[in-house]
């Protein structure tokens, strides 16, 4: 059972059309024609997160239990990493992370449940912008 089975059960709860939900989640009637009758299995995650959002779904909803599982597992796999990383800091690396992250945290496509510019359109989201604490120019002699 994939994405499209799950659409199709919560639409039908939801007594919602396809094409309701087409409008309130500025997704192609085409592209939720081809998840539901496909019952596809990858969907990509800006597509999941704009349906959760117009349904007032769970976006883990929308998965299989096995997708759910890998996805949440690729969360906690982040979530180990920023551990780790954390845990070999000393106290003013800790507090500079922690600056670090609040600043992150205000930028709207890093937000939960934004999608990140550039994600579905064929090209990777890449954030060029330097830290705020980036020098401007290389010092002199480099």
């Amino acid at each position: 059972m994939g994405v499209g089975t799950n659409l199709k059960t919560i639409l039908r709860d939801k007594k919602m059309t396809i094409k309701q939900l087409s409008e309130l989640a500025d997704i192609p009637i085409n592209t939720l024609y081809s998840i539901t009758k496909r019952d596809s299995e990858r969907v990509d995650k800006v597509i999941i997160q704009r349906l959760a959002a117009a349904l007032g779904v769970d976006p883990y909803s929308l998965y299989s239990f096995d997708q759910a599982s890998e996805v949440l597992s690729g969360r906690i796999n982040a979530r180990e990493r920023v551990d780790a990383a954390l845990g070999k800091l000393n106290d003013a690396g800790m507090e500079k992370a922690a600056d670090v992250v609040e600043l992150i945290a205000e930028v709207p496509r890093y937000k939960a449940g934004q999608a990140p510019s550039g994600a579905g359109r064929g090209t990777p989201a890449t954030d060029t912008t330097p830290p705020p604490d980036a020098p401007t120019e290389a010092p002199e002699g480099e």
